[in-house]
């Protein structure tokens, strides 16, 4: 806010107020997670919400009855609250293949967010999640935009690790 910079944050609707339980790991603790409150605060001040499914399931694995309800459902609830248009989705766990982008094509919605598509395009666009900016150097980097170089870099060490 202080910095008026904005983004976009996909939300997983059927978890807003409540605590982070999904792929628990370790001693990872059950933080809480934004409000529906929250979200109206941060949308006054630029933030635009889009979907991410309304129970965060592995999409692919749904029947197509289901896949078009957790993409509606979560669609729906955004635009009632916030009052805005909500048709850039995001898959969760990255994970979609040609039946979920058909149906999401279907639905009116006009592009989605992948991890580390083999092929990008409008329904397939890369992402880059929050733990890739939360070093202090990479969020320097992403806002001097030298974050694409900065980020192939990081995942070439990976993998030589």
């Amino acid at each position: 806010k202080r910095l008026n910079l904005t983004a976009t944050i996909f939300l997983t609707t059927g978890y807003l107020g409540k605590k982070y339980a999904w792929d628990k790991k370790g001693d990872i603790p059950q933080l809480p997670l934004l409000s529906w409150e929250m979200v109206k605060e941060m949308h006054e001040y630029g933030i635009d919400f889009q979907p991410h499914s309304g129970t965060h399931p592995h999409l692919p694995l749904l029947s197509e009855k289901e896949i078009r309800y957790e993409l509606n459902t979560s669609r729906a609830i955004i635009e009632k609250r916030l009052g805005k248009k909500a048709n850039i989705f995001c898959y969760p766990y990255t994970e979609f293949n040609e039946i979920v982008v058909q149906i999401l094509m279907e639905e009116g919605f006009v592009a989605a967010v992948a991890g580390h598509p083999e092929k990008e395009d409008l329904y397939a666009i890369r992402r880059v999640g929050r733990s890739h900016l939360t070093p202090p150097l990479a969020f320097r980097t992403a806002l001097k935009g030298r974050f694409s170089p900065f980020y192939s870099f990081k995942r070439i060490v990976k993998r030589i690790i």
